[in-house]
Parts: structure tokens; sequence; C-alpha cells
């Protein structure tokens, strides 16, 4: 079915984006790192518990659309976050998502005729297959590559330039899905 999707998406009959949300907070994502014995590797960081949270709407060209919160993402501020990206939809929309419980609750199901009225479908993928949602593939480029280790140092320079990239997904920051 997400081959098919993605077939109508290619021919420019619908809109097809992949929506997902994503934190960074200023504990650093390495995930792995190798040195010549007895170096050390250090990042910089100043810790804390803020968390600067992302909902993302991304396609395979590269266009994306992001809303960024210091709160958590709930229900109520996924339903507010498709609200607002209603208004810029100019063809029929598939927003392909996993199942998360903040994207099957009543309150976020109760929403779906009424996005379906402006031209907007919801398309769930099966449970437990992040690989095929490529907004995911999108966060990983991010934490693991495109932000740098001095973004960890404090609280504004990790927002400033994880919306810097943000801004500029499809023009600098690019993944080349083949």
């Amino acid at each position: 079915e997400l081959a098919e999707l993605e077939a109508q998406h290619q021919q420019g009959t619908i809109d097809v984006r992949y929506v997902d949300q994503s934190g960074f907070c200023l504990t650093p994502y390495v995930p792995y790192a190798w040195q010549e014995i007895g170096d050390q590797i250090e990042v910089p960081s100043s810790g804390g518990g803020k968390r600067l949270n992302v909902v993302g709407f991304f396609n395979r060209e590269n266009a994306f659309q992001a809303y960024t919160f210091e709160g958590s993402v709930d229900s109520h501020v996924m339903i507010a976050c498709i609200d607002e990206y209603c208004k810029q939809v100019t063809k029929p929309t598939v927003l392909v998502m996993d199942q998360a419980s903040i994207h099957t609750s009543d309150a976020f199901t109760e929403c779906l005729p009424r996005w379906e009225r402006h031209g907007i479908t919801v398309f769930y993928l099966p449970t437990y297959s992040p690989h095929l949602n490529r907004i995911e593939i999108l966060w990983r480029f991010i934490k693991y590559s495109w932000l740098d280790f001095s973004a960890y140092e404090s609280w504004n320079t990790l927002v400033q330039q994880v919306e810097e990239i943000l801004r500029t997904v499809g023009t600098k920051y690019c993944i080349n899905f083949v």
C-alpha cells in the first residue's frame, strides 16, 4: 500500500508526507566513537533537563515543515500541528505515521473526518516498522551527522543549531532517497 502511495506521489496526484515527532536535549547523541588507545573523546555538554520537541512533515523530495515546542508532544499538540499544516495543503495529501498512542487516541481519531474534508488522509504504518517512516531517517541525520557537537554547550546554542537545520532541510541539508 505504501509503495502505491509513493507511486501516486511520484505521478504528482497526491502528496505523501511522513509525520513524526522527535526531541533534542543537552545530552549528546553519540552512538559510538573510535579513538586511538589512550586518547579520550569528550563532547562538551552543559546538561540540563530541557527538551526541544519537533513535529515534522517530510517527503521524499526533502520538502519539510517543522513545528518546535519546549513542552511535551501529546495528541492535542499533534492535532494542532496537523490543523496548522492543513492551511498549506494544495492537493490530496496522505500523512504516513506510526501507531503511537498520540496518533491513535480518541481525540486524534475524532479529527480524521475533519482533516479528510481538507484533503488530508492518515495512513498508519504497521506496528514496529520505523524503517518504513522516512522521517526517522531525517531525525537520525540531524542527531548523528548534521548537529555539531558545539550545539551541546548551552540550551540557546542547541536551539539555534537545531532550528537552523530544520529551516534548511531541503536546501542545505538533503537526503537522497534513491
